[in-house]
C-alpha cells in the first residue's frame, strides 16, 4: 500500500521523530546510562542480544522504512512476513510497523 501524500509527509515525520529517539537513546546507552531501561521502551525481543545492538538494529530498520516510504516503494505498509497491506489507520499509529498481528511475533530477515 503506498499511502496518500498528506499521510505520506505525517508518516515520514513520526519515522523521523523515532529515528532521533533510537539515536538518543543509542547515545545514552554509549555514555553509560541503564540498558535494560533503554532497551526494554522499545518493546522488541532481547535474548541473545547486545543493547547496543538492538538499538542499532532498530534504527537501522526505521531508516530502511523512512527510504521506502519516501521511495513509494510498496513493501512499506507491508508485512514483511506475509506481505499483507497495512490500513492507513494502522500506520498512523506505528509508522515503524513490519509485520502484520498474525505475525507479530515472528523474527524478520536483515532487509
Amino acid at each position: 500500500m503506498i499511502p496518500e501524500p498528506a499521510d505520506r509527509v505525517l508518516l515520514r515525520r513520526r519515522l523521523m521523530r523515532r529515528g532521533q529517539d533510537l539515536a538518543m537513546k543509542l547515545s545514552e546507552l554509549l555514555a553509560g546510562k541503564d540498558a535494560a531501561r533503554l532497551v526494554a521502551s522499545l518493546g522488541v525481543d532481547t535474548v541473545g542480544a547486545r543493547p547496543e545492538d538492538i538499538l542499532r538494529r532498530a534504527l537501522d530498520d526505521n531508516e530502511q522504512l523512512r527510504r521506502w516510504l519516501d521511495q513509494a516503494d510498496p513493501r512499506y505498509g507491508a508485512c514483511a512476513i506475509c506481505g499483507q497491506d497495512f490500513t492507513i489507520d494502522e500506520l498512523r499509529e506505528v509508522p515503524w510497523a513490519d509485520r502484520c498481528r498474525a505475525h507479530a511475533g515472528t523474527a524478520v530477515a536483515a532487509h
